[in-house]
């Protein structure tokens, strides 16, 4: 399982909002992928990028999850 994740810093000129962005791997087939506007204004690249890996990382514990549940 292996994910990335990356983001645009404050590309929303009216509301200054970072667009998240990640897809999640299984093996070489592509299990999962999202592409959305963060809720809240970062103030720099960095809380940014923070606030992306922290949406990256909920979605691959899910799938995680979701395969011991299913003994894969």
């Amino acid at each position: 399982l292996l994910g990335y994740c990356d983001v645009d810093y404050a590309r929303d000129k009216w509301e200054r909002k970072s667009t998240s962005g990640g897809c999640h791997f299984l093996g070489r087939w592509l299990v999962s992928w999202t592409s959305k506007r963060q809720s809240t204004i970062a103030l720099s690249t960095c809380e940014a990028e923070y606030l992306a890996i922290g949406q990256c990382l909920t979605q691959l514990l899910w799938i995680k999850h979701q395969l011991e549940d299913y003994d894969i």
